[in-house]
């Protein structure tokens, strides 16, 4: 194998960098995935009774039951393998027709080689209280030793709680 002229080693590195956004199914930077991304993503749900110890809750809410939904979007390449996860936990507690109690976290976690980030998060409560409404956004960025990252996903999650104590969620990849 001969060795590359020195003023085109950057081509090696760059055609490394290529191939690694194919195989790994990144979209690079300003370009738009092919089809739907259907197929790239999964997403799941869980609800549990309570709030996790070390959330604090107000005085005035201690007697009304309480929930925490878990939303997550599972980003995947072409061939199904996984790059990373955007979670969304929401915590509520409600008293059959308000939302008396709410709090919000977001976090995430990505392949090595795969960098993580929380791009936006909102929350917005209905009239009187009787739902909320939770946003996130995460992104998760291909990063290589030499010429930095090179192409980047995007997953995000909207869920709504309700003074009743039922929810609902969605997800997806923009």
């Amino acid at each position: 194998m001969r060795t590359p002229l020195p003023g085109f080693r950057w081509l090696a590195g760059a055609a490394v960098g290529v191939a690694a956004v194919l195989a790994l199914g990144a979209t690079p930077a300003g370009a738009a995935p092919a089809g739907d991304g259907g197929l790239r993503l999964d997403r799941f749900q869980y609800a549990t009774e309570g709030v996790p110890a070390g959330v604090a809750r107000p005085a005035g809410t201690l007697a009304d039951p309480c929930k925490t939904f878990t939303y997550g979007v599972n980003i995947r390449t072409a061939t199904q393998t996984w790059i990373g996860t955007l979670y969304q936990d929401v915590y509520w507690c409600y008293n059959g027709s308000r939302v008396t109690y709410h709090n919000a976290n977001q976090r995430g976690s990505a392949l090595p080689g795969w960098q993580f980030k929380v791009t936006g998060a909102s929350s917005q409560a209905g009239p009187g209280n009787w739902f909320f409404q939770d946003t996130a956004n995460g992104q998760f960025d291909l990063c290589l030793p030499v010429g930095g990252c090179v192409g980047s996903r995007h997953a995000w999650i909207n869920q709504v709680v309700y003074g009743d104590g039922t929810y609902s969620g969605s997800g997806g990849e923009s």
